[in-house]
This record gives C-alpha cells, sequence and structure tokens, in this order.
C-alpha cells in the first residue's frame, strides 16, 4: 500500500484499483461458467467496497448464493475483502444459471474503462509528484 505521505487521494486511487481488478475477476468467473448448471453470476458493489474502504460503512458480510460456490469473501484478498452480490431482478435459464453474456461483457467493457481511468489519474499524481522533485524540470 502507499505510504501516507502520498496522501489520502492516493490511497483511496491505489484500493479503487484494486477494487477493480477484483471486480473483473468476478466478471471473467461469470462468463466462465456461461453453461454451468445453476451458477448465478455474482459482482462486486464497487461503490459500497470503496465506501467501506474509507471507513464510511462497518464490517460488510458475505451472502452465497449457493453451497457449492467458491468462498470469497470474508477473508482478505490484498488487504480487500470482496462483496459478492447477486442480482434477484436477474433472468435465470431453465438450467437455473444466471449468466447474461452481452450483460457481463458490458459490465467488463466498463469496469475496464474505469480501471483504466483511475490508472491515468494515479499514473498523473506521480508525475506531479515526480516534477516537483525534479524542481519543475530542471
Amino acid at each position: 500500500m502507499v505510504d501516507g505521505s502520498f496522501g489520502r487521494t492516493v490511497a483511496i486511487l491505489e484500493r479503487a484499483l484494486d477494487l477493480r481488478s477484483m471486480r473483473h475477476e468476478l466478471l471473467v468467473t461469470n462468463v466462465a461458467n456461461l453453461d454451468t448448471p445453476g451458477y448465478r453470476a455474482v459482482d462486486l458493489d464497487f461503490s459500497r467496497e470503496l465506501d467501506r474502504a474509507q471507513g464510511r460503512l462497518g464490517d460488510v458480510t458475505l451472502a452465497v448464493a449457493h453451497p457449492r460456490h467458491f468462498p470469497y469473501g470474508p477473508d482478505e484478498v490484498g488487504g480487500v475483502r470482496s462483496l459478492m452480490v447477486g442480482n434477484s431482478l436477474q433472468s435465470v435459464a431453465n438450467d437455473g444459471n444466471s449468466v447474461d453474456l452481452e450483460r457481463e461483457m458490458a459490465k467488463l467493457a466498463e469496469n475496464h474503462l474505469m480501471h483504466n481511468a483511475i490508472a491515468q489519474i494515479l499514473s498523473r499524481s506521480f508525475a506531479k509528484l515526480r516534477y516537483s522533485i525534479d524542481e519543475g524540470g530542471k
């Protein structure tokens, strides 16, 4: 994790990148289980997890949609706890699978764009710091 001397903003951006990476893994898992009978699509509630990371929420508990799903929750993963959310409004196929490929691909594209935007903001923050250290490029 970034040292506190860089400020809270950089730490939050770092946490946001971690959460975006975790969300990517969940969405890719959904796509991989497109044809798995009984699989329920999961997602990460990004804004809630970021609020929790900033200390705005208490502990978050995990709700597993199916007993055979992999545990992915209260354990720390890289200092970040995930939150899996099953959307009750999702349509479910006859085999019990709730993965909608188009929806998952749209979520992946949106998550990718947000990840890149956060990475670019973080990169520019470090570039400004480097510029200051170099005394304006002298």
